[in-house]
């Protein structure tokens, strides 16, 4: 399996139809459990902060009805508290899914052994922020230190 890496130049660090099709093929990976299939028809899923950019695979498999093409009700997509929020809202059953980081989610797991969570889809292998300024701008043409 080969990974496509973008220039760091790169304006926009992924193709939103790429992103949605993994996000669903994730998901889809985890609802074909079957188990996990069998059992669970009805879900909500909270992310770790306010609705945004990065949760619109989410939200497009909602509304063109992806998920109930594979038998699943999606009750709510939440706006989650943070990522540790999120972690205690999965493991404590009120969530079935939820976006967390993976550094919470280890530190999570590893205080909780008990009620570990497990990992079906990693968004971003390298943060999609930036820093953007206008061509006039001097920040840009000479960056500073940040001051302590």
């Amino acid at each position: 399996m080969s990974v496509r890496r973008f220039p760091r130049n790169f304006a926009c660090p992924f193709h939103l139809d790429r992103l949605v099709n993994a996000a669903l093929i994730a998901f889809a990976l985890v609802l074909l459990a079957a188990p996990a299939r069998a059992e669970v028809k009805n879900v909500k899923i909270m992310m770790d902060w306010i609705i945004q950019g990065t949760h619109t695979p989410y939200l497009i498999a909602q509304e063109k009805g992806y998920f109930k093409a594979e038998g699943v009700t999606v009750d709510a997509i939440d706006r989650g508290m943070g990522a540790t929020n999120v972690a205690v809202s999965v493991a404590g059953g009120a969530y079935q899914f939820g976006w967390v980081d993976l550094p919470t989610m280890i530190k999570f797991n590893a205080q909780n052994p008990g009620t570990p969570l497990l990992a079906v889809y990693v968004s971003f292998d390298e943060t999609p922020m930036a820093v953007r300024c206008t061509t006039r701008s001097r920040s840009c043409s000479r960056p500073r230190a940040p001051r302590t």
